[in-house]
Formats: structure tokens, C-alpha cells, sequence
């Protein structure tokens, strides 16, 4: 009997001490440290201090994650999301830069959202790496999301909790995004009235901004109906951007690397659109843009622009009517002079110098209803500024400035 309760007493206290030597770990994964963005189906692993692997879990809406039963000791805990991130615009792309120059310190989870290479060192690679990202979405080598590591002492049996996991959608410096969600609200833009064309006409869509604007940098991200609109090509009065176009969306990214800022008044040109309606542009049909949530602009004090006051028109169908314009222009001997003509009829042209001297008229006969061209000579003007008067019928006239060249 005696030896049987010896027995009992040493099993026991083996059980008990078992317990004793077991912890709990848990925590909650938080986005860059913020409380009010916990992220969600995150894989979190636990291993030991010769990195093997103890247990895996997934936390759940509220980014918690719990393991039980973890023997005393020192643990690490990681991070693994499988899903897209988001939240990367020009911003990251100029606090990169910046913190490059030496002018923008980071902390932990800021100077590992900007090391998109995976080098362990920030320096211009992942600038361009971010802008091409913005500007062609290319994916970042280190993946969509990256977290810093954690150690953790479990001690006892409520271990040295809680745990927690800081982590960050790569390329995300600014730490803007909001796990869950799909991207960022729409950047404000308001409509700037109505342009009107036909099927398969050139239009001249520009976005402006109703206040002075001074920026560092700037990432457009704009949305329109390519089955409407075709983008022939893209203006910026910044040096150097680069644009592309996929889908339904036209992406356009500047930066000074050398820190001079764009300034713009009010009023003045952000972004100009040289676009061409469609053959599926017909009645009743309405062209909008707008821009992304992932729209950025920066002004010199490295802030971001909230809403910086833009507008944009729409295009809306309307009849055609007479239209003309050139290409290329200036030019040296000919240029093609394109129209449209509302009606069959007889078409002349006449070119009037500055002062208002015809100085050319051209009888181009009769032309029917319709989109048409004519190559127009440029032999007997001497270079300078001219204008173009379209005459149709005698009763309908257009005219555009064109420009001889040497």
C-alpha cells in the first residue's frame, strides 16, 4: 500500500509538473501597430528557439491567434498572409525616395513594408520597384504582405502574453491601407460639364484642379469605359512621368528626383486625355472618369492631398456636326487636314495669314458626308502661324490655327 501511494505521489506530481511547464501564447495581428485594424487570415506559426516548427493557426476576423498547451521556453512567432494587398501610391514611392536622401526616418514595420526587394537594405531598387508597381502593377519579389517577427518567453502557465504581430501590405510605407476591404474610396474628382462628340471622333479630356497646386509627386490612377474610349496617347507638364494603360484604367506617375516641385494655378492642366470614341459610341451613350482610391498627390511638406479640388467633363453623344483638324502640325511641307462633314457638298479651303490676308484658297470639290482628308501643300507659305477656314456649301465654316515650319 505503501508503495502504491509513492507510486501515486510520483505519477501525480509528474502530471502537475507537466502542467506547470505548459503556456498559453496568444495575441492579435495588427496592421503597422494599429489597433483598429486587426488583420485576418493570417497564418501564424509558432516555433522554437532551433526553429522548429511547435504549431500553426489562421487567426480570424478580430486577428487573433491562440496556442495552448506550449511548453516553457523561447519562441518565435511569424506572420504568413496568402492574399492581395493594397494601399501602395505615389506617397510610399516619395517617402521612399525621401528616406533614401536622408530626410525621412522609418520605424520596424515601415522600413520592412519598404524593402519590396527582399534585400534588407532600402535604397533606390525599391523606389523604382514601387513606381513600376503603381505604374504597370508588377509584383513585389518579397510578396503581397510582410510582418516582423516576434520572440516570445513562455514561462508558466499564462506564458509572458499576450503575444501580437505587426504586419503591413509590402509597399504600403504610409500604412493607409484597411485589411478586409478592397481598396481605398475613390479619390474626389468633380465633373467639369460636358463635351460632346459622335462615333469614332477625337476628343480633348482634361483634368484640372480649381486651386494652386505644388506637388512633390504624383500618381493618377484613372478610371474610363474602354469600350468607349480609346486613349491615343497622354499629357503632363511634369518632366519625365511615365503612363500605361490596361484594362479600364490609365496609370500615370511623376517624380522629381531631384526634389523640384510642380507648380500649377488654378485652372491650369493636371492631366490631358487625347482620346477617340468608338465605333460602339452612338446614341443616348455617356463617356465618365473617374479616379482611384489609390490616386495620390503630395504636396512639398511630404502630406498627401486629400482632395485637391479636381474635375473632370464627361463625353456625351451628340450629332456630328463640322469639325476639322491637322496632322502633323506644325509641319514642314504637307500636312493632312481631317474633317468631318455633316453633309455632302462642295468643300473649299481658304488660309488667311495673322494679319487676315488670304494668302491660299484650295477648291477641293465635292466631298460627301462623312469623315474625310486632304493632303494640303505647304509650298509658297513662308513659315509662321496661319489660319485654316474650312467652307462647306458657302454657309458652313470651320477654322483651327495651323503651324509652316522650315
Amino acid at each position: 500500500m505503501k508503495n502504491m501511494k509513492t507510486i501515486l505521489s510520483i505519477l501525480l506530481a509528474i502530471f502537475i509538473g507537466q502542467i506547470v511547464q505548459a503556456g498559453t501564447v496568444t495575441g492579435t495581428v495588427l496592421y503597422q501597430g494599429d489597433s483598429t485594424r486587426p488583420i485576418n487570415s493570417v497564418i501564424v506559426t509558432l516555433k522554437d528557439a532551433n526553429n522548429n516548427l511547435f504549431a500553426t493557426t489562421t487567426t480570424g476576423p478580430d486577428g487573433v491567434y491562440l496556442f495552448t498547451d506550449v511548453p516553457t521556453g523561447t519562441y518565435n512567432i511569424r506572420g504568413i498572409k496568402d492574399a492581395p494587398g493594397g494601399g501602395v501610391t505615389m506617397m510610399d514611392a516619395t517617402l521612399v525616395l525621401f528616406h533614401i536622401l536622408g530626410f525621412y526616418p522609418f520605424d520596424d514595420i515601415q522600413s520592412l513594408a519598404a524593402d519590396v526587394t527582399g534585400n534588407k537594405v532600402i535604397n533606390t531598387a525599391d523606389y523604382l520597384l514601387i513606381v513600376k508597381h503603381i505604374v504597370r502593377n508588377t509584383p513585389f519579389p518579397v510578396g503581397e504582405w510582410v510582418f516582423l517577427n516576434e520572440t516570445i518567453q513562455v514561462n508558466d502557465l499564462k506564458g509572458s502574453g499576450p503575444g501580437g504581430l505587426t504586419g503591413s501590405s509590402a509597399g504600403d510605407v504610409g500604412g493607409v491601407f484597411v485589411p478586409g476591404t478592397r481598396g481605398l474610396e475613390a479619390y474626389p474628382v468633380a465633373s467639369a460639364g460636358v463635351l460632346n462628340a459622335a462615333g469614332e471622333e477625337s476628343v480633348k479630356v482634361s483634368l484640372k484642379s480649381n486651386e494652386d497646386l505644388e506637388l512633390t509627386s504624383a500618381g493618377l490612377l484613372i478610371n474610363y469605359p474602354s469600350n468607349l474610349i480609346n486613349i491615343e496617347s497622354v499629357e503632363f507638364p511634369g518632366n519625365d512621368f511615365e503612363y500605361f494603360i490596361e484594362g479600364n484604367q490609365i496609370r500615370i506617375a511623376w517624380i522629381d528626383p531631384s526634389g523640384n516641385p510642380l507648380s500649377l494655378s488654378a485652372g491650369q492642366e493636371l492631366v490631358t486625355l487625347n482620346c477617340r470614341t468608338t465605333s460602339n459610341f452612338t446614341a443616348g451613350m455617356k463617356a465618365q472618369f473617374t479616379l482611384d482610391g489609390n490616386t495620390s498627390l503630395v504636396n512639398t511638406a511630404l502630406n498627401e492631398i486629400k482632395d485637391a479640388k479636381l474635375q473632370i467633363p464627361s463625353i456625351e453623344y451628340a450629332l456630328p456636326s463640322l469639325r476639322l483638324s491637322n496632322y502633323p502640325n506644325p509641319f514642314a511641307v504637307t500636312t493632312t487636314l481631317s474633317f468631318y462633314l455633316p453633309e455632302s457638298g462642295s468643300v473649299s479651303f481658304s488660309i488667311f495669314d495673322q494679319n487676315g490676308r488670304m494668302v491660299k484658297e484650295i477648291k477641293a470639290g465635292e466631298m460627301t458626308e462623312g469623315n474625310n482628308t486632304y493632303i494640303l501643300e505647304g509650298s509658297g507659305l513662308t513659315p509662321g502661324s496661319y489660319y485654316c477656314k474650312l467652307n462647306l456649301n458657302g454657309k458652313k465654316a470651320e477654322t483651327i490655327r495651323i503651324l509652316k515650319t522650315y
